[in-house]
């Protein structure tokens, strides 16, 4: 579609260029303080040859804004103008800072014309000049928003500007339009003529309506544009999603596990895992919430499992219940600004004896990975302001930070994994919680219970992996993983499929440079909401589907995204790191549809190319001929019709001689023989 930059500058050279050349204007007409002119020469738009048309007139009484805002609140338009019967926004385009409008104009007896209008603005608040524009060019997105109303004609207004300025006594508006109404077989020059009137009639509207805004007495600097219309920094750039909330916390992780110099310097403590291996422990105590809160720090080794798995084992919260006996239970609640919402209740173990409510966490949970360091972060927080309810019989503690880096391990050489972790929780426990040694014992000895049962749920997963086949069934994988490593588009579609993109493709294609012109395959791959895409239990044809879509993109692919592909996937994690990589090349060609679409040239409707309809007089001259036309075969019909008439009586008396001849030897036994014969005879007299 156009962008807003492009249609202001199409607007701008209209009225600031064409227009100040009168030599290529028809003489003014003037009715009601309102200027109308005719361009000399017709324009295209939408296949046909139109004129352009210019109004000018003036608003006393009121400010520029006034009649801008006016202008842009086309909802309201058939409050104050007779001509659309209906309009209504279709929404917001905000990458291109544009909105969506639909109007419908009776044209009784004619059918109704509907138009689809993109509406961009500028506001320059100091120099109080004002820009609105609307546009049906490139308008397929608002086609597809809205289907075209049965029995409706889709006409267009390629450009319609308006430049409001400010005057001595108010509001100078110039505006031009350029409509094709496909009046067939009248000419558009010939409806405007016609029609003058009608069109200057919406300058009066216009005025009026301005003057009763201004009563209104707004600020200077309040419009109803929203802001994201009027910015001029950048307006043709890629939007990208609200991640704030995800590189907040990952960047809190990343500091707290880096740590100051000496934090990672003699443990306090080292543990012995189940499985044989050490886990060292520091601890410092730090405020979290209203209280002071053991602050544990540990690093430990997974031998027999990659970091994927157990970046899995820590972050799959889909699968956790099934490894972790405290977790008792768990609500997933979305994602939100790049990360993704956790609620969920844990058992507690026993304090002198004494069993503790069940805790309930509400947290917001991020992930990231750096593939070429084969580097996991996860990082966990509370959530300041929870907007689900609670679990019944629970008491609400708090994570002020529990951060996690997976990273290749140094077990001799032999698959390990080694993992460093922070964390930071305030259980809410009470007088307990006073007591530092019993609730130190207690936490790290849930500290070194949950390491060693992530380690068996991550050798468990990899002994998934390797089940024999080609492909290996991984029930309840956490597929929402996906989104949290690799956040998609904000334009996506999720009812959108992997083979609804490679059915746009050329089948021969395998593989188009980026640069060359966005395809509808590549437009399509644009929009695909990978997370959802690859979450299947079909695991073989996705996988199928996936190595072909990568096919057509490898030409645009960087080593470390060709790495997944070096062979299909054959089970869920596979699948993961193949969505990584094709969420990559996902926003490279983002970035190059954004690009071409802000450098696409506008169609030319500044030319004088296209399909004229005839001019009224050849219509009048047409249509007289058609009348003679008419007239003429009514005679000629008339004249064959009376000599037909003659003929047929001249037969019918031939037969009645005939007849009577052949029927009697002599005509005086048969009277009426030679009665008809006398009338045979006069009959052929009177036609001689």
């Amino acid at each position: 579609m156009p962008p807003r930059k492009a249609l202001l500058q199409l607007a701008r050279d209209r009225l600031e260029n064409f227009y100040a050349r009168k030599d290529q204007l028809e003489d003014p007409k003037v009715t009601d303080g309102v200027t109308f002119r005719l361009s000399k020469e017709d324009k295209s738009c939408g296949g046909d040859l139109v004129p352009l048309t210019f109004m000018e007139f003036e608003v006393e009484n009121a400010r520029p804004v006034d009649v801008f805002n006016v202008l842009m609140a086309a909802e309201n338009q058939t409050q104050w103008d007779t001509a659309p019967s209906e309009m209504r926004l279709l929404g917001n385009w905000t990458k291109y800072q544009a909105r969506g409008v639909v109007g419908f104009f009776e044209a009784k007896p004619l059918s109704t014309r509907e138009i689809y209008e993109w509406q961009v603005a500028s506001a320059n608040f100091t120099s109080e000049e004002f820009w609105v524009v609307y546009s049906t060019l490139e308008n397929d997105p608002l086609r597809s928003a809205e289907a075209l109303r049965a029995g409706s004609t889709e006409m267009q207004n390629c450009l319609c500007a308006y430049r409001i300025t400010a005057t001595a006594k108010g509001v100078h508006v110039l505006n031009t339009q350029q409509i094709n109404e496909h009046p067939w077989p009248l000419s558009a020059r010939t409806v405007a003529n016609a029609g003058w009137q009608t069109s200057a009639g919406f300058g009066s509207h216009l005025r009026s309506q301005g003057q009763k805004q201004a009563l209104k007495g707004w600020a200077s600097n309040e419009t109803v544009a929203p802001e994201w219309m009027l910015k001029d920094e950048d307006d043709c750039k890629l939007q990208l999603p609200d991640l704030s909330l995800r590189d907040t916390l990952l960047e809190k992780a990343a500091t707290r596990l880096t740590g100051a110099p000496g934090d990672w310097d003699n443990p306090k403590r080292v543990e012995k895992l189940a499985d044989g291996q050490a886990m060292s422990i520091w601890q410092q105590s730090a405020p979290c919430g209203s209280s002071q809160a053991p602050l544990f720090r540990a690093e430990f080794e997974v031998k027999g499992a990659g970091p994927q798995e157990v970046f899995h084992a820590i972050a799959a919260k889909l699968q956790e219940a099934r490894w972790n006996p405290s977790l008792r239970k768990l609500n997933l609640t979305g994602f939100h600004r790049g990360v993704r919402g956790i609620h969920e209740e844990f058992a507690t173990t026993k304090i002198l004896g004494l069993e503790l409510t069940p805790r309930e966490l509400f947290e917001w949970q991020a992930a990231s990975h750096n593939a070429s360091l084969e580097r996991y972060l996860v990082a966990v927080e509370s959530d300041e302001d929870p907007q689900v309810p609670s679990f019944d019989q629970s008491v609400v503690a708090r994570q002020c930070l529990a951060a996690y880096e997976v990273v290749p391990g140094t077990a001799d050489g032999k698959l390990a994994t080694r993992v460093r972790m922070a964390q930071h929780l305030n259980p809410n426990a009470g007088l307990v919680s006073h007591f530092e040694f019993l609730w130190e014992k207690t936490a790290i000895a849930m500290l070194g219970t949950w390491a060693s049962e992530v380690s068996e749920e991550a050798r468990d997963l990899v002994a998934e992996r390797h089940c024999g086949k080609d492909s290996c069934a991984m029930p309840g994988f956490d597929f929402e993983l996906l989104e949290l490593l690799a956040p998609p588009p904000l334009q996506r579609n999720e009812s959108l499929t992997m083979a609804d993109v490679l059915a746009r493709a050329p089948k021969t294609l395998r593989g188009r440079r980026l640069g060359q012109g966005a395809t509808a395959w590549q437009r399509e791959f644009a929009r695909l909401s990978l997370p959802h895409a690859l979450n299947t239990t079909d695991l073989a044809t996705t996988a199928h589907e996936a190595m072909d879509l990568f096919q057509l993109l490898q030409h645009n692919a960087t080593e470390e995204e060709r790495r997944p592909f070096a062979r299909r996937a054959s089970d869920a994690m596979d699948l993961q790191s193949q969505g990584e990589a094709l969420a990559s090349l996902q926003w490279r060609v983002l970035e190059a549809i954004t690009l071409e679409d802000c450098n696409a040239s506008l169609p030319d409707i500044n030319g004088n190319t296209g399909n004229h309809a005839p001019p009224l007089v050849l219509l009048i001259g047409i249509a007289v001929a058609v009348l003679a036309l008419l007239a003429g075969l009514t005679s000629c019909c008339c004249i064959k019709f009376f000599r037909m008439r003659r003929n047929r009586q001249a037969r019918q008396a031939a037969s009645l001689l005939l007849s009577a001849a052949s029927s009697c030897a002599h005509s005086e036994r048969h009277p009426a023989a030679s009665e008809a014969s006398t009338a045979a005879s006069n009959f052929r007299g009177g036609i001689q």
